[in-house]
Parts: structure tokens; C-alpha cells; sequence
């Protein structure tokens, strides 16, 4: 618990400025309201520690957490299986692949099955703050996480069923730039959450942990926004977000060149694609810490009597 400064009639004895206000509340007592704007002074005093929060709002957003590191392991291991149950049903029957039609349906229903619980887990992990002491802006990370999590879950809704209808419709111009659309939204949605975290982890307070949730909300935002760009710079040229490079003679002699274009974008995309293997797997320990330091807080505020 930080150190209050009081002096011997128990007045705060140095410049606590209200965290709502700003006032200074110097020589007021911590049963005192700021004569600003009526806040207490006690919460001034102490901080905006995690261990002051609401203890129920506080087993949620970790809850939310731990569903979202088990949901990644529960994607990774379901399209391991798929996989290898789809490579077997093709070698027993060379002849006679599996029905494309059963193979985009089990893929949709376990893509949206997934997509749902990960909604549930990142509304938990992002829940709003009853009574905060210190008000939260109307467009804070926070609430951003919130927005962009559900505009991504109904655009990867509607590619799926999209796909459902008709397997060409991947190839579609909707479809390539609803794909560039969902790439922006996981931009804002992973930089937002990030920033987030690193709010939670300055309440806890760890500072460990805030300097990495900025260092992966660079990191990432940069990753992001270059595979986005080079994304963009394909389907301008080409069409697609995935690089087809001629390796003939072009049927329209009038088209422009654009092979170089096509490379460079397509070899962007592939390091982004390796960077963000390594600032996933970085992501993933951080969430891991950052959840067993909001468990320790909410153990140790239970301890306290």
C-alpha cells in the first residue's frame, strides 16, 4: 500500500492534487471531500490502485483474460486436428476428396464458434468500471477494444458466410476489401488492448509490465500498419491481398508493370507475417504475467482484513 504523507493531527502534510480536479488537498484530513469538486480525499491520497477497486469488476477482467489465453491454445490445438483429419480423409480416398461444400461448413462453424467465445472473453476482459475514481474518457482504449472486437467478429461473419454461399466469393473485390477492412480493425483492436493493459499494469502498479505492453503496442501498431499498406498496394495492383507474381508474358500488352510492385509488396507481407509470429508469441507471455499479477493483487487485497 503506498505511503500516505500525514502529519501528526493526521492532515495531509505535502501537495496531493486531486485526481479529479487538480485542487491541492494539503492540510485536509482522508475522511475529507476535495472542496473542488467533492471527491474524497482518501482516494487522492492512495492512488488509483487496483487493490482500491471493485474486487467483483476485477475477477471479471481476469477471468476475460484467462478465457482469451485459453482460447488461443483451443484455436491452436481444433486447427491442428482439423488439419490433420482433413489430410487423412484426402489419402484414404485419392479419388475422392471431401466434400468441399462439409469442409467450408466445419470450417465456418468452428471459425465462428471460436469468434463467439472470444467475443464473450474479450467484453469480460474489457468490462467497464463501476464507480471509477478517476472518470474514463469517451473514447478510451478501453472502450475502443470493445468497439473494434465486435466490428471484427460481424466482418469475420460476414466473409465466412460469404464464403459459405459461394467458394469464389473469396476472389471477389467485397471480399478482398473487406479483408484489407478487418486488418485495420485488428490494428486499432490490438493496439487499443495493449494500451489497456498497460493501464491495468500501472494500477497494479508494475512498471515492468507497462513498458512492455508499450513496447508491443509500437511494435505491433508498426507490423500491423506495414502488412495493412502492403495489403492495400496489392489489391491496387492486382486485385488480391495475396501476391500473384506474373512469371509470363502479360495477356494486355497495355497493362502496366507491375510485377516489382507485386514482389515487394508480397515480400512485406512476409516479414510482417514473421514479425508478428515473434510479437504474438511475446504477446502471449506478457498476457500471462499481466494476468497472474492481477490474480497476486486480487489474493493479496482478499488477505487484507
Amino acid at each position: 500500500m503506498p505511503i500516505i504523507p500525514l502529519d501528526a493531527q493526521g492532515l495531509l502534510d505535502a501537495d496531493v492534487p486531486c485526481v479529479v480536479c487538480g485542487y491541492n488537498l494539503r492540510s485536509l484530513t482522508l475522511a475529507a471531500t476535495c472542496p473542488e469538486c467533492g471527491s474524497p480525499v482518501d482516494g487522492s491520497a492512495r492512488g488509483d490502485l487496483l487493490q482500491f477497486a471493485d474486487q467483483a469488476w476485477l475477477a471479471r477482467v481476469t477471468r476475460g483474460l484467462t478465457m482469451l489465453l485459453l482460447l488461443v491454445l483451443a484455436g491452436i490445438v481444433l486447427g491442428m486436428v482439423v488439419g490433420v483429419v482433413a489430410a487423412v480423409l484426402t489419402a484414404g480416398n485419392p479419388g475422392n476428396p471431401p466434400n468441399p461444400r462439409l469442409a467450408i461448413t466445419a470450417q465456418a462453424i468452428l471459425v465462428i464458434g471460436l469468434g463467439v467465445f472470444s467475443v464473450i472473453a474479450w467484453l469480460g476482459f474489457t468490462s467497464p468500471e463501476p464507480d471509477p475514481f478517476v472518470p474514463e474518457a469517451s473514447f478510451s482504449p478501453r472502450a475502443i477494444t470493445r468497439a473494434t472486437v465486435v466490428i471484427g467478429f460481424f466482418l469475420g461473419l460476414a466473409n465466412q458466410v460469404a464464403l459459405w454461399i459461394d467458394p469464389a466469393n473469396i476472389q471477389s473485390a467485397p471480399a478482398q476489401w473487406g479483408s484489407l477492412l478487418s486488418q485495420l480493425v485488428a490494428l486499432a483492436q490490438m493496439v487499443a488492448a495493449l494500451l489497456y493493459a498497460r493501464s491495468l499494469a500501472l494500477r497494479i502498479p508494475n512498471l515492468s509490465l507497462a513498458r512492455q505492453a508499450r513496447r508491443l503496442a509500437r511494435y505491433m501498431g508498426l507490423s500491423l500498419a506495414a502488412a495493412f499498406l502492403a495489403g492495400l498496394v496489392l489489391v491496387l495492383t492486382t486485385g488480391s491481398v495475396s501476391p500473384v507474381i506474373p512469371v509470363g508474358p502479360t495477356t494486355a500488352p497495355s497493362a502496366p508493370p507491375t510485377s516489382a510492385v507485386v514482389l515487394t509488396a508480397g515480400v512485406v507481407t512476409m516479414l510482417m507475417g514473421l514479425a508478428m509470429l515473434v510479437l504474438g508469441i511475446w504477446a502471449l507471455i506478457f498476457a500471462n504475467r499481466l494476468r497472474m499479477a492481477l490474480r497476486d493483487v486480487r489474493q493479496k487485497t482478499a488477505a487484507t482484513p
